[in-house]
């Protein structure tokens, strides 16, 4: 049992089946709280209500609690995104437009190979759950609050969209990647079928859906969530979950009047090179709407030069990070209390609810 005394705040950074009972451990001894994403995990052997379930449960307890708890989701303090953010919040109120459409497309190059799974314990797939519960989720939370604005023009049920999904799981893609592959760059490992746990989760999730109210469409969208994707991994020395390139592109449609488009990812580490990270974002405006300038380009640079303290050579997600345990520690909410992923939270469990029901058996 650790000494309590002059302990007023926790951090949680365990593997993500742990957070729930700490969470809940921490707040009952009146302590704040700083725990990083995902709420919670959704295991193959646990009812997919769960992740609705103990989510409301902790918003509750921690109510009772009077005390502060983020959710540490580094997009949402990425300074990057809050420009777009500030540009939509201010096109909406003032056209009175929402938004019609929102893709996103997410690909992280985590490669683990087949006999690599039983053993993997930092970010597993083996006990049931993937790519949903570790990066993905930044992007369903990214969706969902893109989603919200959108509830500030019209009736929106944030709660129920409608959703088609395609799921890849380690053994599908066992099926077109196949063991030889894998030995001719040096992997001496099991690789087949037998090497993969029944019960793994999900590799990639493709997506596609749409908000209602009353049965009748307000916003479209499609969120493609891959791990299948380019690797800086040599898998004759490097160890499991290295290599990592994130690809990260989002577009935002507002009718005929208004588009945006985010593209960002890390090929600088395959190609090192010392230049600023690739973050660029273009807005394009109806000769309408736009007073004079129809388009509107900034990239890492420029973004810097908009935000003094954000240093050039800084990458985005890691300063959007600090910050975030900063404004904590200073006693703000860094963005992200418990409370305001309710949305996210719905949409993630509407996804594991479609999901499951895919499961053969």
């Amino acid at each position: 049992m650790p000494q309590l005394s002059g302990v007023d705040a926790a951090l949680i950074c365990t593997e993500p089946k742990a957070h729930l009972s700490y969470a809940f451990w921490s707040i009952e001894r009146g302590m704040n709280v700083f725990m990083d994403k995902p709420v919670t995990a959704l295991t193959r052997d646990r009812s997919v209500e769960l992740v609705q379930g103990e989510f409301v449960q902790l918003v509750k307890a921690n109510r009772n609690a009077g005390v502060r708890f983020v959710v540490s989701c580094e997009r949402r303090m990425q300074l990057g995104y809050l420009y777009v953010e500030n540009f939509l919040k201010r096109f909406m109120r003032q056209f009175g437009v929402p938004i019609t459409h929102v893709s996103i497309h997410f690909a992280g190059g985590k490669w683990i190979l087949p006999y690599e799974l039983a053993d993997l314990e930092n970010h597993p797939f083996k006990y049931g759950y993937g790519v949903l519960f570790h990066s993905g989720y930044h992007y369903v939370d990214l969706l969902a609050r893109l989603a919200k604005l959108n509830t500030s023009i019209q009736d929106m049920d944030m709660s129920d969209p409608t959703l088609d999904l395609a799921v890849v799981r380690h053994a599908d893609l066992n099926q077109v990647i196949k063991q030889e592959l894998y030995q001719r760059f040096g992997s001496s490992g099991d690789c087949s079928d037998n090497a993969i746990p029944p019960s793994c989760g999900e590799l990639d999730v493709s997506i596609v859906g749409r908000y209602e109210h009353k049965g009748r469409y307000r916003m479209s969208f499609d969120l493609q969530l891959l791990e299948t994707s380019v690797s800086a991994r040599n898998i004759r020395k490097d160890r499991p979950g290295t290599g990592r390139i994130r690809q990260e592109t989002v577009q935002v449609h507002l009718g005929n009047l208004c588009s945006i488009r985010i593209v960002s990812d890390s090929y600088r580490k395959l190609a090192g090179s010392g230049e600023p990270e690739a973050f660029d974002v273009s807005i394009a405006c109806n000769p309408l709407v736009a007073e004079g300038v129809s388009i509107q380009r900034i990239d890492r640079t420029g973004l810097s030069r908009l935000e003094p303290r954000l240093p050039v050579e800084a990458g985005l997600n890691g300063f959007a990070r600090r910050e975030q345990l900063l404004d904590f520690l200073r006693g703000g909410e860094a963005g992200s209390p418990l409370a305001s992923h309710a949305d996210s939270i719905s949409l993630l469990t509407q996804i594991c609810r479609v999901m499951r029901a895919q499961l053969p058996g």
